[in-house]
């Protein structure tokens, strides 16, 4: 983990990696696993560097057990979706819905970590899966901070799309 986020790194919005706060976590979810077999995947610390503030949060991490490389997943409220992440399953076919819905069910699971938000308002069709990224707005009822579609084909994933709807931003993976 030094290697890949060093606590020396200089760079602004840097990720650093701190022993003694990680708390790494082995994460399984093996309907994602099966679909990305060689990859193994941690839960854990690390502080974020953004000038002069410092962001400590849980995050997703990958360790390509080939190459022996990591591969960051950033909380959602830092950005976005995860282009790098997501891309891993562009092309990938499940041999039924109950399949696709399954792994969905732990892809957002995984998604989710570092963050306080939630997804809800999930819509199944055979041509994609909808579901809202929502956040507690004080009083009032949960808002949309992110719409995300997973567009699917004779259940094989096609692409990724991530809009935010009070900016009309979209950031699609394919």
């Amino acid at each position: 983990m030094t290697r890949d986020f060093p606590v020396s790194s200089r760079e602004d919005g840097r990720w650093v990696y701190q022993a003694n706060t990680a708390a790494i976590k082995y994460i399984e979810k093996p309907a994602v696993q099966q679909v990305i077999p060689k990859y193994a995947l941690y839960e854990m610390e690390l502080a974020n560097f953004l000038g002069y503030h410092v962001n400590k949060s849980k995050c997703l991490v990958l360790i390509d057990s080939v190459k022996s490389k990591s591969l960051l997943v950033v909380p959602m409220w830092y950005g976005d979706i995860s282009e790098n992440f997501l891309e891993l399953f562009i092309g990938k076919q499940f041999a039924d819905s109950a399949a696709l819905m399954q792994f969905t069910t732990g892809l957002q699971e995984l998604m989710l970590i570092g963050s306080t938000g939630a997804f809800e308002m999930p819509v199944y069709t055979s041509d994609k899966i909808v579901f809202d990224y929502t956040y507690d707005a004080g009083a009032s009822d949960n808002e949309v901070w992110r719409h995300i579609e997973i567009i699917i084909d004779d259940n094989k994933i096609k692409r990724f799309t991530s809009t935010n709807p009070k900016m009309n931003e979209t950031v699609t993976v394919r």
